[in-house]
C-alpha cells in the first residue's frame, strides 16, 4: 500500500482532519550538495508564521466560511481554535499537515510512521491550544512539538517502505521517473544515515525552510551551532553522494 495516498488525519479531535490534496514541499537538497557558488539555500516561506511577523488581532465577526478560514493568518485560526472553532483548527491542519507528514517520515525513515505522528502532533496542537502565545511563531511552536514526538519514536524506527512499483509503473515517463525515484531514494538514505543533530538541522532548513533564529529555538540551540549543523550536514551529504557516484 502507498502510505502517500492514504487519508490522512481523520481521527482526533472529532474527526476534523480530512486528507488534503496540497503538493507537499520537496527536500530541495540536490542543489544544495551541488558544489556551485551560485547555489544557496531556499528562501523562508514569509507567510508561514516566521518572527517579526506583523500580528493581526483577531476580528470580532470571525469567519466560518472555508475560503475566509484560508485567508487568515496562523496566529489568527490559532486564536479562533481556543475559542473552540473547530473549522479554524481544520483549515490549520490542512495547512500545515503535509509538511509536518513528510518532515516526520524523512526524520524517522519511515512513511507509515510519518503519517502516526502527524496524527498524533495535531492531536497534541488540539489538547495544548491554549497554551500558545500568537507571536507570529506558530511554525516554531509546531515543529517543537514535531520534534519531541519524532525523538520518541526515533529508538523504535524501521527502515523507509520502497517507491511502490504500481507507481512508477504509471507514470507517463516511466524511465525518468525511475531515475528520480532513485536519485530521491538515494538521498533520502543519505540524509537518514547523518547523525541526528546534523539530520534535524538539514530538515528543518531544506524541508521546512525555515529560518535560523527559527531554527535555534525549535532546537535549543545558539544560532551558530544551527548554521554549523547544517553545513556539516550538507558536507557529509555531498560526500556521500560523490561516493556512491564514483
Amino acid at each position: 500500500m502507498n502510505t502517500r495516498n492514504r487519508p490522512l488525519l481523520t481521527r482526533t479531535a472529532g474527526n476534523l482532519f480530512t486528507q488534503q490534496t496540497e503538493t507537499p514541499r520537496v527536500l530541495t537538497l540536490e542543489a544544495a550538495i551541488v558544489p556551485h557558488p551560485s547555489m544557496s539555500d531556499p528562501k523562508p516561506d514569509a507567510q508561514q508564521g516566521h518572527a517579526g511577523a506583523k500580528i493581526v488581532p483577531l476580528r470580532p465577526n470571525a469567519p466560518r466560511d472555508a475560503g475566509q478560514l484560508d485567508a487568515l493568518t496562523d496566529d489568527e485560526l490559532m486564536l479562533l481554535s481556543t475559542q473552540g472553532l473547530r473549522d479554524a483548527f481544520a483549515s490549520l491542519v490542512g495547512r500545515y499537515q503535509v509538511r509536518v507528514r513528510t518532515h516526520c517520515a524523512r526524520l524517522t525513515g519511515d512513511r507509515a510512521l510519518g503519517d502516526d505522528l502527524a496524527q498524533e502532533i495535531f492531536g497534541d496542537l488540539w489538547r495544548t491550544r491554549e497554551r500558545y502565545q500568537p507571536h507570529g511563531r506558530f511554525a516554531v511552536y509546531l515543529f517543537t512539538i514535531a520534534r519531541n514526538r519524532c525523538r520518541n519514536a526515533w529508538r523504535d524506527r524501521r527502515p523507509m517502505a520502497p517507491l511502490d512499483e504500481d507507481v512508477a509503473a504509471s507514470d507517463p515517463d516511466q524511465l525518468q521517473a525511475l531515475l528520480a525515484a532513485e536519485r530521491q531514494r538515494r538521498l533520502d538514505k543519505a540524509v537518514l544515515a547523518l547523525p541526528e543533530k546534523l539530520r534535524e538541522a538539514v530538515l528543518l532548513r531544506f524541508g521546512q525552510a525555515l529560518d535560523y533564529p527559527e531554527m535555534a529555538e525549535i532546537l535549543k540551540c545558539p544560532q551558530v551551532t544551527v548554521r554549523s549543523r547544517v553545513f556539516l550536514g550538507i558536507r557529509k551529504l555531498r560526500e556521500t553522494m560523490q561516493e556512491e557516484a564514483s
